[in-house]
């Protein structure tokens, strides 16, 4: 911007040039990361455990197996849901990378979300704000009920990084951060079905 300002004559210097090295930069943050899978199986049998809301309960019970993005999977429509072809569809348009986006759902994934249905299965979502039912459920509302069955916090790009390097095929699958699901995987998770 300022070297646009001084070719135009607006201005004599970069006078950002004089401001480097002043501010600190910005720390990271790591989180704990599951890397044991004893781990993962407390982590799961306390999320088995929680007493809550209906729609919250099975968005916990999904997010190991579907490993989207927290704000996609409680986005979900029905709409983008198949439970014939055992699949769930994300248009481009929801996406970060502006491509379709196809889950493979495990048959445990196809009955939680089949006995969610007659609940909300009248609206756009299948995981409603408990409130406003025009709504998808609010970021805190899992990551809220993750905490006070298990006391754990949802987990970071490290977090999943953490746990692929260990071995766990990136479990619990409460991550921000990209993901990919290869033709063949997709074809090997459809044939558990």
């Amino acid at each position: 911007m300022f070297r646009y300002a001084i070719a135009t004559g607006r201005a004599r210097h970069d006078i950002s040039a004089d401001l480097k090295g002043a501010l600190a930069p910005k720390g990271t943050v790591s989180y704990a990361a599951i890397t044991d899978p004893r781990g993962v199986g407390e982590l799961l049998r306390a999320t088995d455990g929680f007493g809550g809301e209906r729609t919250t309960y099975a968005a916990l019970r999904i997010a190991p197996y579907v490993f989207v993005r927290p704000g996609e999977l409680r986005g979900a429509e029905w709409s983008e849901i198949s439970f014939e072809l055992a699949e769930w569809r994300f248009p481009a348009e929801r996406m970060k990378m502006k491509e379709q986006h196809i889950v493979p759902l495990a048959r445990q994934v196809v009955k939680i979300l089949q006995e969610l249905h007659p609940y909300t299965g009248g609206g756009r979502f299948a995981f409603p704000a408990i409130a406003r039912q025009l709504r998808p459920q609010s970021e805190n509302t899992i990551s809220a009920a993750l905490r006070r069955t298990s006391g754990i916090q949802p987990r970071s790009a490290s977090g999943r990084a953490a746990a692929d390097d260990a071995g766990l095929g990136g479990l619990p699958g409460w991550f921000e951060g990209e993901h990919i699901w290869p033709a063949a995987f997709m074809r090997a998770v459809k044939s558990l079905n």
